[in-house]
């Protein structure tokens, strides 16, 4: 399952991935969540916004971008880019590598980062997709290859934009404190699953370390309490409105037992899941 709203397709069968490498492909939907940050990059990465805004750090600057923008970011350069809170791009990506790859960035003078441009890859990338997920045949992999020499050509030809990227300190840029606050919106939505701190430290591009120090620093919890902090909410929803067996609401909320689920329901309201759902039938009954 994606982390992210996306469809992620991993190709794995070049026969000389030294000289040409299509490592992976795929789909972003709107999802406001998403967020990438790289301190190395090994391949060279294309993307197309279909829909919606995105932003891309690199170098100082933040470049936003938009339906109709496609860019490149070459290798070794350290970035980030995520999507827009209000308005979240779709977009469509390929990553590669190998020799020709670098190649074609110099001899088409692919060098800024990101490298944008006003370009539709759509057509290439749906030959690439429905090629890639067909026989594996040594033609499929020359058309592969051809495929991404066009949209490197073509993006190399193409008249820069007219917009120049901002300083870093624009409005755009995601700090420390509204990608914590990101976390914290997802834990939420994301309660009733299993979560792992890998997991978050991997969507949202921070290391286990800062996660726990910044979101100590600004909730006063760490990530794993702050979850199950949401787990048992939700448990209480449960309990209170409907009649769903313990052991159900053990198995919704994510809990592997009841037995699990009853120590941390207890540890948190100092009652167990059962006397807590008859203490609040009483209070109703009391009421009315």
């Amino acid at each position: 399952m994606a982390v992210f709203n996306e469809e992620v397709y991993l190709y794995d069968q070049n026969s000389n991935s030294a000289l040409f490498h299509l490592y992976a492909f795929g789909k972003l939907f709107p999802d406001p969540h998403y967020i990438i940050a790289r301190k190395q990059n090994p391949d060279t990465i294309i993307e197309c916004v279909l829909d919606g805004v995105g932003y891309i750090e690199a170098n100082g600057f933040v470049t936003k971008v938009k339906k109709g923008d496609c860019y490149i970011i070459k290798p070794g350069t350290a970035h980030s880019y995520y999507a827009d809170d209000a308005e979240p791009y779709t977009k469509i990506w390929v990553t590669v590598s190998g020799s020709l790859v670098g190649k074609w960035l110099e001899l088409y003078e692919i060098d800024a980062v990101p490298f944008v441009r006003s370009f539709d890859m759509t057509s290439y990338f749906n030959q690439i997709k429905q090629l890639a997920l067909g026989p594996a045949t040594l033609e499929r992999e020359k058309r592969l290859i051809l495929l991404v020499h066009n949209i490197l050509f073509e993006m190399g030809m193409t008249a820069p934009k007219a917009s120049e990227p901002h300083k870093s300190s624009g409005q755009y840029i995601k700090t420390n404190e509204n990608v914590i606050l990101d976390v914290r919106k997802y834990i939420e939505k994301q309660c009733n699953e299993k979560l792992t701190m890998k997991e978050l430290c991997n969507k949202f591009g921070i290391s286990a370390k800062q996660l726990n120090t910044l979101f100590l620093q600004k909730y006063g919890i760490s990530p794993s309490r702050y979850h199950m902090q949401c787990k048992i909410a939700s448990a209480v929803y449960f309990l209170e409105s409907t009649d769903m067996s313990i052991d159900m609401i053990a198995e919704t909320i994510g809990f592997c037992d009841r037995s699990h689920f009853r120590k941390a329901f207890f540890q948190q309201h100092g009652t167990t899941p059962s006397q807590y759902r008859k203490q609040f039938a009483a209070k109703q009954r009391a009421r009315y």
